[in-house]
């Protein structure tokens, strides 16, 4: 079937059309001009819109829209009934044992084996979607799925397959992954997922002028990174991407003071969810800084003069085995930023 006709079929519908559009999985369509019947979310809106079409009046000036109607009629049952060669097969003209023999398939030849010799990433896309398109009525699939996305997280990336992992953590409404999938979903897709949220985040607001209450309003555009911070205090491996991320940013800014407000307002976010999950926003620090940082989160002022010497002594041996360290502890603690960098510049460390 002409895909034109089936798009234009999806979009008389105003619900369907709206249910659709913002996906991933229609863009997709939409560039490359093919129809997946795969999609549990395309076919439920063109049957929808199917429904919605054959409920109007036909006449015979419309003969030929009707033609076209029991066409599209056509192609979705050829679709419901399965490759020709198996429909004389009972087994196959019955859902209930259809998903049951798909259950016993997967069980018995998706192993380890057969998913490392698959190399094409085309391959296990219309495999994964498949599956996933199956899971709501059988949910044990979920584990199948599973294999099947790290396996194409592990192959090289590609534009369709980089769509089909993002959809899984933003628009999945069928299945939750696993946290390591989930995990592995964010490393793997780290600039669309993390940098650039970021990033578009950092813009929006260093592009605004503040007449005041200059905090209250950061703290409120920050909270378009809600749920990259709720993730993050899951994942402390994604954490330490986004911090280097956010200190990159702030070396290419030359160490500008909103950008600092930036980031303390990115960090009290993600402290923030860190209580609400019962935990300690330590934890997500690397075990080799979790004792510098509990020196920092106190104030200068308020250490003894012999303990804010170890620090910066400290910090001093940390610069000098890697710099990008110190400057994220100090990103993140900038109340500590004039005292360390005066450290440096005593030991001739920097200029």
């Amino acid at each position: 079937m002409n895909f034109k006709i089936l798009s234009m079929v999806l979009l008389t519908c105003e619900d369907s059309r709206k249910e659709i559009e913002e996906t991933n999985e229609w863009r997709r369509m939409l560039k490359e001009e093919e129809f997946s019947p795969t999609s549990e979310i395309i076919l439920k809106a063109l049957n929808n819109s199917l429904t919605e079409l054959l409920c109007q009046k036909v006449s015979i000036e419309a003969y030929q829209r009707y033609s076209v109607r029991t066409q599209i009629i056509g192609v979705v049952r050829e679709w419901s009934q399965g490759i020709s060669s198996l429909v004389p097969l009972r087994t196959f003209q019955d859902g209930g044992k259809t998903l049951k023999f798909v259950n016993i398939v997967l069980e018995k030849y998706l192993d380890k084996d057969i998913l490392d010799a698959a190399t094409s990433p085309r391959t296990l896309l219309l495999l994964a979607r498949t599956i996933h398109c199956l899971i709501p009525k059988l949910p044990n699939l979920g584990a199948y799925f599973e294999k099947v996305v790290n396996r194409l997280i592990a192959l090289e990336p590609t534009e369709e397959g980089d769509h089909f992992l993002c959809s899984i953590v933003n628009e999945n409404q069928y299945f939750k992954s696993s946290s390591s999938t989930n995990e592995k979903i964010y490393i793997s897709q780290r600039i669309k997922l993390i940098e650039t949220p970021l990033l578009e985040t950092f813009i929006s607001i260093c592009s605004k002028s503040y007449t005041s209450n200059k905090h209250q309003v950061l703290v409120d555009a920050v909270r378009s990174l809600d749920k990259l911070a709720q993730i993050m205090t899951k994942f402390p491996l994604l954490f330490q991407i986004a911090c280097s991320y956010m200190k990159e940013i702030l070396e290419q800014l030359k160490f500008k003071d909103l950008v600092l407000h930036i980031i303390q307002c990115v960090i009290e976010l993600v402290r923030s969810h860190c209580k609400i999950s019962y935990k300690n926003i330590l934890d997500l620090y690397p075990k080799s800084l979790q004792t510098y940082v509990i020196l920092l989160q106190i104030e200068p002022e308020k250490h003894s003069i012999n303990s804010r010497r170890y620090t910066l002594h400290e910090l001093k041996k940390i610069f000098l085995k890697n710099s990008n360290d110190v400057m994220i502890l100090l990103s993140h603690y900038p109340s500590w930023l004039r005292h360390v960098t005066e450290h440096l510049r005593q030991h001739e460390l920097i200029q």
